[in-house]
């Protein structure tokens, strides 16, 4: 079981573009059409894609082309869908590999417009070392990638897994499972990357270093659910993948679907992804509740009691995703109230010096009176825009939220750079989030008093 089996590299084997190279047994023979195409990866990332563009970035601007053959065997295609995951899954737990990663990728700006939300949605390909080759000239739009991901990640060493085996052996391919959770960060190009050019002679037009925090896949089961049986016939439904092929003739022969068809093809797309985040949740569960003898989540706790393991697992999820949604939760209020503190700080820096100025041009008799007006009208704004910080307790909000970010903020990294995570690391860092949180809450408990007192105070007054 914690193997990776011979379909399983075949799948990843496939996905490089090797299908020619797999054996089929006798029985197999007539899927050699659907191991025949040599470009499936195109095809198997496009369908994890949402909407329609990055079809039309590859198919319609790049010219690329797909053997449409593939969809005639889609439940072989969902299987190697399922096949590559699971190898993702049992290299992470059960393989030697490095515990951090650091990897590049050369990709096109279609692909920029997915990582906005946050996370990756197909298979990403990534180097160990930047690459030699320098050439884009099949890609609409050039955006320049780096990866850093720890080893906990699903993902898998192609030619380590493949050995011999591999159709690109002198490649140090690191392959990224779909639905990872992101941050990116905005990097500086080199003057050398400056020139390279796109399809249509034009430069790079970005570069990000990608973050990968987590999985969004969480594991459970689902074997017997409905829903999942349900979904599987939805996606396997012959008008639907007549549809899917409709939009994928057209686009490779430079026209578009019309719209109902396109809203057909990604409402289907929508189902398709659903099922495979179902069955991957399932793969995962069974992978995890094996054994754990390899997870550097669970190390030093190698209990034989599956339900523990599991629960462990489910433990840090939580509080994994708890830390990344409360952080983005508290970055967003602390860039709201840094925005109001410095559009304040403009206001008064503005408008008290020109109430000074309209006070000077007052002893000019014609001015006189525009001019008590205008200082009047500028000093009475910039009392109110200070009085609306002061009573909003902006400043003091704004230090709140900056404190408790960098309190998450260090969190985060401590539990990325620890080496052996297990139920006493786990409680401390579930204790640390504990009190961060308390102290964010008694600090907007005194934040909130400031400006009852302040409304009083104004009362009195």
């Amino acid at each position: 079981m914690n193997e990776i089996s011979r379909p399983e590299k075949d799948s990843i084997l496939y996905y490089q573009g090797g299908g020619e190279n797999i054996s089929l047994s006798p029985n197999q023979q007539h899927l050699r059409e659907f191991y025949n195409v040599d470009n499936s990866y195109i095809v198997i990332n496009a369908l994890l894609m949402p909407g329609i563009s990055n079809e039309k970035a590859r198919l319609k601007e790049e010219k690329r082309k797909v053997s449409l053959s593939v969809f005639k065997y889609m439940d072989e295609l969902v299987k190697v869908y399922c096949r590559m995951y699971s190898a993702m899954c049992k290299y992470t737990c059960f393989y030697e590999h490095e515990y951090r990663y650091h990897t590049y990728r050369n990709d096109r700006m279609n692909t920029l417009d997915f990582l906005t939300h946050g996370q990756t949605y197909s298979f990403l390909s990534t180097k160990n070392r930047l690459s030699n080759d320098n050439d884009f000239h099949d890609k609409d739009g050039i955006l320049l990638l780096e990866i850093e991901a720890r080893g906990n990640i699903e993902h898998i060493d192609l030619n380590a897994v493949l050995g011999n085996d591999s159709k690109y052996p002198l490649e140090q391919e690191i392959l990224f499972a779909p639905f990872t959770l992101l941050d990116r960060e905005a990097l500086e190009m080199t003057e050398d990357e400056k020139l390279y050019r796109d399809i249509h002679g034009n430069p790079p037009e970005a570069k990000y270093l990608l973050h990968l925090r987590l999985s969004s896949i969480a594991p459970c089961e689902t074997d017997d659910r409905e829903e999942i049986k349900t979904l599987y016939q939805d996606v396997m439904n012959p008008d639907s993948l007549s549809t899917v092929r409709q939009v994928w003739e057209r686009l490779m022969d430079g026209t578009e679907p019309d719209a109902e068809t396109v809203q057909r093809y990604t409402a289907w797309k929508e189902r398709f992804q659903i099922y495979l985040r179902l069955r991957f949740a399932q793969i995962k569960y069974e992978t995890m509740a094996h054994s754990c003898n390899a997870d550097r989540r669970c190390e030093a706790n190698r209990s034989e009691d599956n339900g523990a393991i599991q629960k462990f697992q489910l433990r840090l999820h939580k509080l994994e995703t708890d830390l990344r949604n409360y952080s983005a939760y508290t970055d967003g209020k602390r860039t709201k109230y840094k925005h109001y503190v410095q559009t304040v700080n403009v206001i008064v820096s503005v408008l008290y010096p020109l109430t000074t100025f309209f006070i000077a041009l007052s002893i000019f008799d014609q001015l006189q009176e525009v001019m008590k007006a205008a200082s009047l009208l500028s000093s009475l704004t910039g009392t109110i825009a200070a009085l609306v910080a002061k009573g909003s307790a902006w400043n003091e909000k704004l230090q709140q939220r900056t404190s408790t970010f960098i309190k998450l903020d260090k969190l985060t990294r401590d539990m990325e750079y620890e080496k052996s995570m297990d139920e006493n690391s786990l409680d401390r860092y579930v204790q640390r989030f504990k009190t961060i949180v308390d102290e964010d809450n008694k600090m907007g408990l005194e934040n909130a008093l400031i400006m009852g007192n302040h409304s009083e105070n104004l009362t009195e007054q």
